[in-house]
């Protein structure tokens, strides 16, 4: 899973890497603390090495299921994580308003032009990974609705789970918008469960942009989101968006 022109970055970075038949290792028997140190010492020789995606200065925990993520000793920069096909899980919010007559409409974001992943794209109102700081889903809805749209914690703990949304493949969707083009053999692998979430918001709230990710926020009929789905449509979500909002369209008997 890991690009073959990440592997030579890699194994310079420290000399606990070790290449195997089967890929890339590291020795079980290091601590946690070296372990951490050798992952950070490879995403900075990959960042060097321009083939990480955009730097987050933002850890993530190293698990294959979320059963031991909330346990996780080991950690990587989640610019880096395609690097290693290291499995990503994150919460996708729809949040949304009813009016008097029962009509449905969505809040829609409209991502920063100065975003390092998928500039000026459509985007839920709220997203974000879960990362090493905060490793509950409901918790990281709570703190990403304050940080990325200003919803108040006593709003943002009424969204509801609305399941989960699984995929892996080539990370390069990743740069639409960038002008940045990365051959497919230099693309990282992305692997991510998105703990997708309902939140009905209150008619008179209005989402604001707080921590620069966002540049707008519109009100959207359902209508009007179903038409991004269309091949060639003007607008168009980021690409992950797509599952998460198609459930909700469900939901709302809004998907033909």
């Amino acid at each position: 899973m890991i690009p073959p022109p990440c592997v030579s970055p890699i194994l310079s970075s420290s000399p606990h890497f070790q290449l195997t038949a089967s890929g890339l290792s590291l020795p079980a028997s290091l601590p946690p603390a070296s372990l951490n140190a050798a992952l950070a010492a490879a995403a900075s020789s990959l960042r060097a090495s321009s083939l990480t995606g955009a730097w987050r200065s933002e850890l993530l925990p190293v698990a294959s299921s979320f059963s031991s993520f909330s346990s996780s000793p080991l950690a990587i920069e989640r610019g880096a994580a395609g690097c290693f096909a290291a499995r990503g899980f994150g919460v996708h919010v729809n949040g949304y308003v009813r009016g008097e007559g029962g009509e449905v409409r969505l809040w829609v974001a409209t991502r920063a032009s100065d975003k390092g992943v998928c500039p000026g794209m459509l985007d839920h109102v709220v997203a974000g990974a879960i990362n090493s700081e905060c490793r509950d889903p409901l918790e990281t809805v709570v703190k990403e609705c304050g940080e990325e749209a200003g919803i108040p914690p006593e709003i943002a703990g009424r969204a509801v789970a609305a399941g989960t949304v699984e995929y892996e493949g080539l990370d390069g969707w990743t740069r639409e918008g960038t002008g940045r083009v990365v051959p497919e053999e230099q693309q990282g692998y992305k692997r991510d469960t998105l703990f997708c979430y309902d939140l009905e918001l209150p008619a008179d709230f209005i989402p604001r942009p707080v921590d620069g990710e966002v540049g707008s926020f519109e009100l959207m009929g359902l209508g009007e989101v179903r038409a991004a789905f269309e091949e060639g449509a003007a607008r168009e979500f980021k690409g992950n968006c797509y599952p998460v909002v198609e459930g909700f369209l469900r939901r709302q008997g809004a998907w033909e």
